[in-house]
């Protein structure tokens, strides 16, 4: 359910926010200028989200409520004027929150928390509080910023919750609870989530304790007793440089120009597998590839045409392994690959596999005048005599690889085909 409802009558205004909503997200956008239109798109349309004007022309803003309340859908409620009254009336749970008409910015700021509230739907929250009514206020809070919550009365009880559900995002935390309190709940966390794994908001009335929380490793705080609005911003806060950290964190993860893994990633990933299927005798593969006479390549067709190689020889490597195999561009024209549970024959056959499905690609070449179809071959060295260390499979993969080039190129060595020195 990817659709938002504008409920407006100003064609100017529907215009920038739907123009805008759709260059930001990739949400579709349907428009109603009126209750009754909202009403017959409603019939045949989900929303996950309305955004609703309050001073649509003829119609009361008791009607607009009641419509709202009928028709449950969430809802950002935009208005010329908000005052006390209203703000009564919008106490609803249904209601994320409300803006005051008053300039461009406002439309940014909508926009933004759209694409936020959007995201919110798969972000799980967890609330902790031994207060039954702090815990429901502060879950309803986050429900109506679309998250999917969760609750526990105590930091035992979390840690339950957190071992059967490792999708959490966020932790909402009281400082002071029985048995295991929001201090012993962070330090446990912190043995084995990193700020960026998973985040926890302190709440406490005591700022002394709050500073101390943040020591420890929280990453955000709010002072008992809050309004709504701090709580939510906070929250939400806390949310994006989640989002953030994490999409940092996959840019850094990736090869820019062949969409594979990087090295870093690689690095990162296959040391501990590796360690711990030395130690449980699992057998596996690493190996290296390199396409054959590359720098002729470049050299003859120009580096953009290089530049296509690899990519398509990305693409093969990706397509043809399987999701839980790990990929990645190790640097200039090499390439690595782990393969898990596999012997040393059958990662024989798939990189035999590989090499021939390369050596048949034809790639056209339009930017070449008159376009000209080129092909290329790699040759791979694979390693399948498990050591302790990704840095000692990668060495014996990398002599199996150099023994291919020597003797022709064009093919697939896999240990202990020659006898070799143990690799120090």
């Amino acid at each position: 359910m990817k659709k938002v409802l504008i409920v407006q009558s100003q064609k100017c205004l529907h215009r920038t926010l739907v123009s805008q909503i759709i260059a930001v997200t990739s949400l579709t956008v349907h428009i109603a200028r009126s209750l009754e239109e909202a009403e017959e798109l409603m019939v045949d349309n989900a929303y996950f989200l309305m955004l609703l004007d309050m001073d649509l022309p003829f119609t009361t803003k008791d009607e607009i409520i009641t419509f709202m309340d009928e028709n449950q859908t969430p809802v950002i409620i935009m208005a010329d004027v908000i005052d006390s009254e209203l703000k009564g009336k919008l106490q609803r749970n249904l209601v994320v929150e409300y803006v005051v008409k008053e300039s461009l910015e406002v439309i940014r700021y909508i926009v933004k928390s759209i694409h936020r509230i959007y995201k919110n739907r798969s972000t799980k929250v967890l609330v902790v509080d031994d207060s039954d009514s702090d815990r429901t206020l502060m879950s309803m809070m986050a429900r109506q910023q679309l998250y999917q919550v969760y609750e526990a009365k105590d930091g035992e009880e979390a840690l339950r919750i957190l071992k059967t559900d490792a999708q959490i995002k966020i932790i909402v935390a009281d400082i002071h609870m029985p048995k295991m309190d929001g201090i012993a709940l962070l330090k446990y966390i912190r043995e084995s989530k990193l700020q960026n794994e998973l985040a926890i908001l302190g709440v406490s009335s005591d700022k002394e304790s709050l500073m101390r929380f943040l020591q420890l490793g929280a990453n955000e705080f709010v002072a008992k007793p809050f309004s709504k609005v701090e709580f939510v911003t906070r929250l939400n806060h806390l949310s994006d440089v989640y989002d953030q950290i994490k999409e940092l964190d996959e840019l850094s993860s990736m090869d820019y120009l062949t969409q594979l893994r990087s090295r870093k990633f690689f690095f990162e990933e296959a040391t501990p597998y590796i360690y711990n299927a030395y130690k449980s005798k699992k057998e596996f593969a690493v190996a290296m590839i390199d396409i054959d006479n590359f720098k002729q390549i470049n050299d003859t067709h120009g580096h953009s045409v290089g530049d296509i190689v690899l990519q398509r020889l990305a693409k093969i490597l990706h397509d043809s392994l399987k999701g839980s195999d790990i990929v990645a561009r190790y640097g200039g024209e090499e390439f690595c690959v782990l393969l898990r549970d596999t012997d040393r024959e059958s990662s024989y056959k798939v990189f035999e596999n590989l090499r021939e499905k390369i050596e048949k690609e034809v790639i056209r070449i339009v930017a070449i005048p008159r376009g000209k179809e080129i092909s290329f071959t790699v040759s791979i060295g694979v390693s399948t005599e498990v050591k302790y260390s990704l840095e000692k499979m990668l060495t014996r993969a990398d002599v199996m690889l150099y023994e291919a080039k020597k003797t022709g190129k064009n093919k697939v060595l896999t240990t202990p085909v020659f006898e070799l020195e143990e690799v120090v």
